[in-house]
């Protein structure tokens, strides 16, 4: 999912395709940083050195929407890329389950699970 959601590192300006790219922890795993979906996303090595060693910070948001602050105070957002010919970053093609509980929240409810669509008989199906 978040290969699929961030398609490149999430650094601002930098393009370098997720399947490169390392999983990040925005919450340190060290300090009760959860490994969900509201508190993942993809660096490239240099940026993941970067978030982790220098004075920059991030935040991730509702939607994989991350907010970095520079050293000096300045903040650059930066959306998930748009899925689709008119998505908005809030208008993706597919959600996770588990989006972040928010702010007011101690606990999120476990997903609802849902059976796996059935896409008819056998026969129906492309041969491949």
């Amino acid at each position: 999912f978040l290969k699929a959601r961030d398609i490149h590192c999430r650094f601002i300006g930098c393009r370098q395709p997720a399947t490169n790219c390392e999983l990040d922890h925005t919450i340190d795993h060290q300090y009760g940083g959860e490994p969900a979906i509201w508190n993942l996303s993809d660096f490239c090595k240099n940026h993941h050195i970067v978030k982790h060693h220098t004075a920059w910070t991030v935040t991730q948001h509702d939607g994989g929407t991350l907010e970095w602050t520079t050293p000096s105070g300045k903040t650059y957002i930066d959306h998930p890329e748009p899925h689709g010919p008119t998505s908005t970053p809030t208008d993706q093609l597919f959600r996770p389950a588990d989006e972040h509980p928010g702010a007011n929240s101690s606990e999120r409810s476990a997903p609802e699970e849902d059976p796996p669509p059935r896409l008819g008989p056998a026969s129906s199906a492309p041969p491949f």
